[in-house]
């Protein structure tokens, strides 16, 4: 043990300092920054991005249905707020907050995605503990897209390595200069231990849906996607040897999907006349679609013949409100 001590010592003295973040980042997030009640109850975090009165949200931390929206802020207090326009596919919520003769303090987006390997700062309530300010790393250079089981559906997030607990959904990730770099979303788990990366909604869709200021439209297949090599091997045994595909690993019951005729465990090759191998290459394809228009996946089934599934692309929203 102690003689790997100097080498640790050499290891830990050559290994890069993070820099702390600037002190009026905090100040100026704390002022700007909200928690989300409903009902009562402390369901989230959130952000003013307009000063005139527009906050931001995790749609998830704001449900679309009776229950009473409030947010509480530090510095003007608790304030009703209703739901303004949402974007399902990127957990984004757009809350107006009620007119007031001054300004609220707001936070300003970036002009883009903060670059990989910078570090990001989050402001929230995390376990129901007040202005909190968390620390990590963007970890994808790309969005990407995650499921989401107990929903049943996608979401475009960028991937980063660090801490985001339960309470800070909504808060605004930062870059140095203070600027809002993505909103938190979630986090990812291992059989419910949470796993150190976290969803962050990119700042683009933030602009998109402010610029907007109604309900996006998200297109949707019902189906979630496993990629071949992420199964047993009696599964993959009984396909071509280094075959390269997807498996529809759950096809929501009555959704596009499955009213096509498309069942759970299929493996799909071809989306259209595109070859797909990872959950990128389809879901974005997907996300491409107008809803409505008809799409084609090549399947196989074990001794079966390939076969051609045609399915009309439905929108998420839609379909999330059915009874």
């Amino acid at each position: 043990m102690d003689r790997c001590m100097p080498l640790l010592a050499l290891i830990l003295l050559a290994a890069p300092a993070r820099a702390a973040a600037p002190p009026e980042l905090y100040a100026r997030a704390v002022e700007a920054s909200v928690e989300i009640l409903t009902d009562d109850q402390l369901d989230g975090s959130g952000f003013v991005v307009d000063p005139a009165g527009i906050a931001v949200t995790a749609a998830h931390a704001v449900p679309d249905d009776k229950r009473r929206i409030e947010v509480r802020s530090p510095v003007w207090g608790r304030r009703p707020v209703h739901v303004l326009a949402r974007d399902v596919g990127h957990d984004i919520a757009l809350l107006k907050l009620p007119d007031r003769p001054e300004p609220y303090p707001a936070l300003p987006l970036a002009a883009g995605p903060a670059p990989v390997g910078s570090d990001v700062y989050l402001l929230g309530a995390p376990l129901f503990r007040h202005g909190v300010l968390l620390r990590a790393m963007v970890a994808r250079s790309a969005p990407t897209y995650e499921y989401l089981p107990d929903q049943q559906y996608y979401l475009r997030i960028f991937h980063l390595s660090g801490p985001s607990p339960v309470g800070t959904s909504g808060g605004p990730w930062m870059n140095a200069a203070g600027r809002v770099v993505g909103l938190q979303s979630g986090l990812m788990h291992d059989g419910g231990v949470p796993v150190g990366i976290a969803y962050m909604a990119p700042v683009e869709a933030i602009r998109r849906l402010l610029d907007g200021r109604r309900d996006a439209t998200t297109p949707t297949l019902r189906i979630g996607f496993e990629e071949l090599w992420e199964q047993s091997d009696s599964f993959r045994r009984r396909f071509p040897p280094q075959l390269e595909a997807l498996v529809a690993g759950r096809v929501t019951p009555g959704g596009p999907a499955a009213r096509a005729g498309l069942r759970p465990r299929d493996v799909i090759t071809h989306f259209g006349e595109h070859r797909v191998r990872l959950r990128d290459d389809i879901i974005g394809r997907i996300r491409a679609l107008r809803p409505g228009e008809p799409v084609d996946l090549r399947v196989l089934r074990p001794g079966e013949a390939p076969r051609t599934v045609r399915i009309a692309a439905a929108r998420l929203e839609t379909e999330l409100a059915r009874p």
